[in-house]
């Protein structure tokens, strides 16, 4: 058996000219063989070639990716069954939280997997922010936290490296009648480097919504002179929007028994106050579900 070499601290084995990599890190040469053996049903001590190689394409990066990412998932999963169970210890988990997820976008990062990326970063920014100030975590931060991790395993099988926010770019429409909604809400989309328009007038909503395709919609549901779940289904009679994902932005506490009784999926709500890195992630959550989803034709 050759003995291993670690090119820039990554080696690189091929057999029958697949590429498998492993980061030092990972494993020890004999676990590393070990290991081989399991992937290609290999019999034991099978003569594995070695193949060296100290600028990895491209493509070996991201079958890396897709062979590290499992392992980091299932800790997400472990973390996330906790977080669910017990709120009130969430604190205790959020830098456990952070860790993975900035691995799984150091790996993605790597391998040039930008929605992956972009959805981490935002995610990591959250959870930071939960760490260090943990008054700012409401319930409806809590829930947003948990569709998070969701979307992200969901996202590193969807993501091909084709940026799902650029191909075509998003356009979002912000229907909010409140300055400083307004304005939380512009800063959330900058970064999340989102493109929107914002229409107060309902009725010049409804006319833009009947001639052209939004990626979502954010409806503050205190916009005089409609009802926020009336306008929604008007949304839904539209030839371009009726798919279209909604997120109702709302200072009503009792509203999430509304609208689980009265709207149907593709719609969520946030609830005043918020963070506007609570409100990217939110945001990135819904549109990175609906185009991911269209992209793997579920």
């Amino acid at each position: 058996m050759p003995e291993l070499e670690y090119p820039n601290n990554w080696y690189s084995i091929t057999y029958n000219r697949t590429v498998v990599i492993y980061n030092k890190s990972a494993l020890a040469p004999k676990q590393l063989l070990e290991e081989i053996y399991r992937i290609f049903s290999l019999p034991p001590k099978t003569t594995v070639a070695k193949v060296l190689s100290p600028e990895m394409t491209q493509a070996e990066l991201r079958r890396f990716f897709h062979l590290s990412v499992p392992e980091k998932l299932k800790q997400l999963r472990t973390l996330r069954v906790s977080l669910a169970g017990d709120p009130d210890s969430a604190i205790n988990l959020y830098p456990d939280l952070f860790d993975v997820v900035r691995k799984i976008n150091k790996s993605a990062t790597h391998a040039e997997l930008p929605n992956v990326m972009q959805f981490c970063s935002a995610l990591e920014a959250l959870l930071q922010l939960c760490w260090e100030k943990p008054k700012v975590v409401s319930d409806s931060t809590q829930v947003t936290l948990l569709q998070a991790l969701d979307l992200l395993e969901h996202l590193t099988k969807a993501d091909t490296g084709t940026n799902l926010l650029d191909n075509p770019p998003v356009c979002i429409l912000v229907m909010a009648c409140d300055p400083l909604a307004n304005q939380a809400i512009v800063h959330a989309l900058g970064k999340g480097l989102l493109g929107y328009e914002v229409i107060e007038e309902p009725a010049l909503a409804a006319q833009a919504l009947n001639n052209k395709r939004y990626d979502l919609i954010l409806l503050d549901v205190a916009t005089p002179q409609i009802d926020g779940l009336e306008f929604a289904s008007h949304i839904q009679k539209t030839a371009y929007n009726k798919k279209t994902p909604l997120l109702y932005l709302t200072n009503i506490r009792d509203f999430e028994n509304r609208i689980s009784t009265k709207t149907s999926d593709g719609q969520d709500l946030i609830v005043l106050p918020f963070s506007f890195i609570e409100l990217t992630v939110k945001i990135l959550c819904l549109i990175f579900h609906s185009k991911s989803s269209s992209s793997l034709g579920k």
